[in-house]
């Protein structure tokens, strides 16, 4: 049983749509909705595609489609010239799913946070394609929800810009409540888009970094003080790899760096970088398309320090169901950086090792000629003076054990 929209993550079951509380974020949101329908250049009988995306206002959700009453609802009236492939509209990634419970009931909800995507295939008929309808939207924040809103959808073949199949975005940080742009931008392109059974296309991540930072190839060596980029494709739909892994578009830059354990090589790009991989088109793309959602898992570092990242990105026709059958059988090629997918540190070798006891020990001495020590070491001397009494061997051996 889901809950009624009124009961979003607030304890106040009972309060009424459109009250968002009295603070700053109480001015009426509005999401911004983008349809398109492409390709702009198919013939009657072959696959077009309607994507609907949303993206909410920061701090807001919304939900997926369903039957309750706050659910999105996807409305299709008329499709002239098209004929119905897909029975509905598709997500092109799982909402998140939260359940609350209320005395003793669980109520269930489904939240899309952020941006949200559903693509519903058609079939070219003949004389001029057009889709008509509606996309009913809830949505709510920490204090409450909005009244639905329905927003037309009124699109005719070509309309609308042909993200699917490119996707361009600044992964953040949050520190302190806020959001804060990371030094990496990312451009990921999957072209070119509509192509036919048979034809190749190319998959290009694209990384540009701000001035002065750095991102490692994928040979870089974990263990010489920096992580590879790696790269993993969990789903594809209509198409098969063709070749060996990603190619990078440059020479990576070598960089020796003096660790602990002596001299070290880095391999890292600054500036732009370029990470491809070409796939085949195979004839089911003709019925069901073709897409690939994968995931991106990175460091960048400057002079003071490295920080991880992950960069996310579905292109084409893909949904969560769909999945890749190399992916299990071969390792991330050098990720949302999840906890989970976050590479493992490797053993510490030996020399490693006896040279943090070192410095542990050496450190463990500095202190003991710190002000706020040294005063206490003549006391605990003293102590062990009582302790002993007359007894010099036992006085000798608290102070070792003290040592």
């Amino acid at each position: 049983m889901a809950a009624p929209a009124v009961a979003q993550d607030q304890p106040d079951l009972f309060q009424p749509f459109g009250n968002l509380g009295d603070g700053p974020d109480t001015v009426a949101a509005t999401p911004k909705i983008a349809t398109s329908l492409h390709p702009a250049t198919a013939k009657p009988g072959e696959r077009v595609t309607l994507t609907i995306e949303v993206i909410v206002p920061e701090g807001y959700y919304t939900y997926s489609i369903g039957d309750d009453p706050n659910s999105t609802i996807i409305k299709i009236s008329e499709h002239t010239g098209l004929e119905t492939l897909d029975k509905a509209p598709r997500p092109d990634h799982p909402p998140k799913i939260e359940v609350t419970k209320i005395g003793e009931m669980d109520f269930r909800q489904e939240k899309h946070i952020g941006r949200a995507v559903w693509r519903q295939a058609f079939k070219r008929g003949d004389g001029d394609a057009a889709i008509n309808g509606a996309i009913t939207l809830s949505m709510c924040n920490a204090t409450g929800c909005l009244p639905p809103e329905e927003f037309p959808i009124e699109i005719t073949l070509g309309d609308g810009p042909e993200f699917p199949f490119t996707r361009d975005f600044t992964p953040t940080t949050k520190a302190g409540g806020q959001k804060t742009p990371t030094p990496v931008s990312w451009h990921m392109e999957l072209s070119p888009g509509y192509a036919r059974p048979g034809d190749t296309v190319t998959l290009s991540l694209s990384a540009t970094l701000e001035d002065r930072f750095h991102i490692f190839a994928l040979s870089q060596d974990k263990n010489n003080g920096g992580l590879p980029t790696r790269i993993s494709l969990p789903g594809l739909r209509g198409l098969e790899a063709v070749g060996d892994g990603f190619k990078e578009n440059k020479p990576f830059e070598k960089k020796t760096v003096e660790l602990p354990t002596g001299n070290v090589e880095q391999r890292l790009f600054h500036g732009t970088v370029t990470w491809s991989k070409t796939f085949r088109v195979t004839d089911s793309a003709t019925d069901t398309g073709y897409g690939v959602r994968g995931r991106v898992l990175y460091q960048y570092c400057d002079e003071k320090g490295c920080l991880k990242g992950r960069a996310s990105f579905v292109l084409g026709d893909v949904s969560e169901t769909d999945k890749n059958p190399d992916a299990g059988q071969r390792k991330m090629v050098s990720t949302e950086t999840d906890p989970q997918e976050t590479p493992s540190a490797a053993p510490a070798s030996l020399s490693t090792l006896l040279t943090q006891v070192g410095i542990a020990l050496l450190a463990g001495f500095i202190l003991n000629f710190m002000p706020c020590v040294l005063p206490v070491i003549g006391l605990k001397i003293m102590s062990f003076v009582t302790q002993a009494g007359e007894d010099r061997t036992r006085g000798f051996m608290l102070n070792l054990a003290f040592s």
